[in-house]
Parts: C-alpha cells; structure tokens; sequence
C-alpha cells in the first residue's frame, strides 16, 4: 500500500523555497520512496542529490514550485497506480560496492509515463 505524504500546512505554497538573494526559488519534487513505498513532496539544493536517490532506492521528479498543497496531493493520487507499478518492479541488487536499487521493465514503463505525465507541471500554467 502506498502512503502519500502530503506538503506541510500553513503556507498556500509549501513547496516554495527561496532563499534570499537568489533570483529563482530552488527546484521543486515529488519523490517516491521505493522500499517503503511513500511519496512525499520537497525542494532540494541545486546541482545535488541525495545517495538514496542516486543508488536508485528513490525516484524523483521535478514539478512547478508554486504547485499548492491541494494539486500536490491531487497529483500524487492520480499517479497513484504508476507508482505502484514502481515499488511492485524495484529489486535491490549488489553492485561489488553498493547495495542498489533496479526496476524491471514493467517498472521503468510506468517511470517514463510518470515523467511524460509530470512535464505540464513544471510550467506555472499547470497549476
């Protein structure tokens, strides 16, 4: 079963961070947490990226930053059953150094629709 963590309350735009002095805010994700099968909605630092992500234990999408609470979790409902597809198809293999995450085909099918559906919300039209 798949849980949805839904962005923080209290702000009409909680994926929205800016940090002072910058021009454009920092970049804005869904992620979905593969082995324990949670998304969750953040921000992340430009230009890195959390191991888990890199060894594949997490796959993350980048949406529009002025994305709303509401259309967050609206978003993550409708791509509920791809998602599912995903944790259904990740394996976690050993590479010689690192224990990795791999999805089977069926899996990286329903990740590629995730990313065709995910590229109308990086626009602020999309909201």
């Amino acid at each position: 079963m798949l849980t949805i963590a839904p962005p923080t309350k209290g702000s009409k735009r909680p994926l929205l961070c800016q940090p002072m002095g910058e021009f454009e805010p920092l970049p804005a994700y869904i992620e979905l947490g593969l082995k324990h099968r949670v998304v969750n909605f953040t921000y992340w630092e430009r230009n890195t990226e959390p191991l888990y992500v890199t060894l594949g234990h997490a796959r993350r999408w980048r949406i529009n930053a002025m994305t709303s609470r509401r259309a967050a979790i609206r978003l993550a409902k409708e791509l509920e059953p791809l998602f599912e597809r995903l944790c259904d198809g990740y394996a976690v293999d050993w590479n010689g150094r690192h224990l990795v995450g791999v999805l089977d085909a069926h899996a990286q099918t329903a990740a590629e629709e995730v990313s065709a559906r995910l590229k109308e919300y990086l626009w602020p039209e999309a909201v």
